[in-house]
């Protein structure tokens, strides 16, 4: 029985400490939490809660009704302009922008954006120079800078006019957040822990057994984790507030990109310096690639010439060799036809003989009958 009485009493707490976040909630909803507080078993408990609060709160309304009795007076036309202004200050507003500009000389620039940042208040987040891909043509010379700058909210417009006034921007775009309404439930909600946070520290001075002081330690841990949570939160939104984010990224070129339209003339003159800037560019290009590849030419001519010398030794050898094939053939073939040649020769002569021999027996033959 005792620790259910216990935990009603931190349970009370805990809704002691929402209800002092929700205080602008009405006093008869603020009447029905206690009423369902006392049901539950802590009748006691929450009736002392609400006497202890309800004065405050009840002078506290009292208070703005004179104020509204005030306002309703002699300073009544004169009350929105003043609400108006306080509102305005009050407003929590998260301001970020994102810019996008040439300049003729990166570093230097970087350097003076840097500067003015300090001067200002601020201070640079983060900055980085690096060279990307020059395409063929483009009056970019491929560096480029990315910084992301943090300036006083106040002192914004300064900054912005500082690049105005050094560079060319080619985009600029501005993010407004208003966080008006998180912060105010935020702040309340650490407000609500506080008040339990003291409401807890108390029950622990008048707790005796080692049970109680047990749960109120434990209750005591988890409301001390959300106050560091939420002022964690609570310090981000004051240095987001306070410090307006500014995303610039610069780029080095030659020639700034125009911003108005431009005439017949100056479209005509503008395209002759670029193909003129074209021409140098693909010289120098040019000239770059030949003189840093040179040993490299230099090892391929000297390779090919070793082949165009190989190939020509190759095809002399051929030639040669070919040459002296023919020779030996047109050898072979007059030895062979002088060798044919005898025997042929051979047989007419004994072909003429035998002629001749039938010659003189035919004579003698011609003699013998006439002697006869």
């Amino acid at each position: 029985m005792r620790k259910k009485i216990l935990a009603l009493i931190i349970a009370n707490v805990a809704a002691i400490g929402l209800f002092t976040a929700c205080g602008s909630s009405a006093s008869a909803d603020n009447g029905g939490m206690y009423k369902s507080a006392a049901m539950d078993g802590g009748a006691s408990v929450a009736m002392e809660s609400e006497a202890a609060y309800a004065p405050n709160y009840y002078d506290g309304l009292a208070m703005e009704e004179s104020v509204e009795a005030d306002a309703s007076g002699t300073g009544a036309a004169e009350a929105p302009s003043v609400e108006e202004a306080g509102a305005q200050s009050s407003r929590k507003l998260i301001t970020r922008m994102n810019i996008e500009a040439e300049t003729e000389e990166l570093e230097p620039f970087v350097a003076r954006i840097e500067g003015k940042a300090v001067s200002l208040g601020g201070y640079i987040e983060s900055s980085s120079i690096y060279t990307s891909t020059s395409y063929y043509g483009s009056e970019r010379t491929g560096r480029e800078a990315d910084i992301t700058a943090r300036i006083p909210a106040q002192r914004l417009n300064e900054f912005v006019s500082e690049l105005e006034g050094g560079s060319n921007i080619i985009s600029r775009s501005r993010n407004v957040e208003d966080v008006t309404l998180s912060y105010v439930d935020t702040q309340a909600h650490k407000d609500a822990l506080e008040a339990e946070k003291q409401s807890l520290l108390k029950l622990m001075e008048e707790a005796r057994s080692v049970e109680d002081i047990m749960a109120i330690e434990t209750r005591l841990t988890d409301v001390r984790y959300e106050l560091e949570s939420i002022e964690r939160q609570l310090r981000s939104y004051d240095n987001q507030i306070d410090y307006s984010t500014v995303y610039i990224n610069l780029r080095e070129v030659k020639v700034y990109t125009p911003q108005e339209t431009a005439t017949v003339a100056d479209r005509i003159s503008k395209g002759f310096r670029e193909s003129l800037n074209n021409v140098a560019v693909g010289c120098v290009d040019f000239m770059v690639f030949f003189i840093t590849h040179l040993p490299q030419f230099v090892v391929f001519i000297v390779v090919v010439i070793i082949i165009i010398l190989i190939v020509r030794a190759i095809i002399s050898l051929f030639r040669k060799s070919a040459a002296k094939r023919r020779e030996k053939k047109l050898q072979k073939g007059k030895i062979g036809n002088a060798g044919k040649a005898e025997p042929v020769k051979a047989a007419s002569d004994v072909e003429e003989a035998g002629q001749g021999g039938d010659t003189m027996t035919e004579n003698n033959t011609s003699d013998e009958r006439n002697n006869s």
